[in-house]
């Protein structure tokens, strides 16, 4: 799950920065566009008017009151929170809202399926603290794989 949408975006750069990104990322401009693995930056290709794309690196950062906050640089002129770096976290985001097809046909094997049953059923049933005195207790916590951005 990313920390932030779109309107944290919208509300991040200026409206003619806003609409320069939508108009690179309808145009197909995005080339790349990554997480890195801090899960904290954002890097990206963004073709422009010249021959080699530019390249731009996105720290993210929760600011007061649970308000995204963003700093940017690009080998563009502006440098720094341009439509290049707009258009990088705007691609970030099509993408994750995007179903991946892969993921979408996914079938348990019915064996895990059983388990995850039994576990579930034994989580209902199973004694209170007061009741288990002392015995020991296995607790199993199901977490999902983070999939790395360059696996996609």
């Amino acid at each position: 799950m990313l920390p932030f949408g779109r309107t944290d975006l919208e509300r991040l750069f200026p409206e003619s920065i806003w609409k320069k990104a939508e108009h690179l990322v309808a145009g197909g401009a995005v080339l790349e566009a990554e997480v890195e693995r801090d899960g904290k930056s954002v890097s990206g290709r963004i073709r422009g008017e010249r021959r080699t794309p530019f390249l731009t690196r996105v720290r993210i950062a929760n600011g007061r009151g649970g308000r995204v906050r963003i700093s940017s640089t690009c080998t563009c002129l502006v440098y720094t929170e341009c439509e290049h770096a707009a258009a990088t976290l705007l691609g970030i985001l099509d993408r994750s809202a995007a179903a991946d097809p892969e993921e979408a046909n996914v079938a348990i094997d019915p064996e895990i399926e059983a388990w995850i049953g039994a576990v579930n059923g034994a989580v209902r049933t199973a004694p209170t603290a007061e009741q288990v005195d002392g015995a020991d207790v296995v607790l199993y916590l199901l977490e999902p794989t983070l999939r790395s951005w360059r696996d996609s």
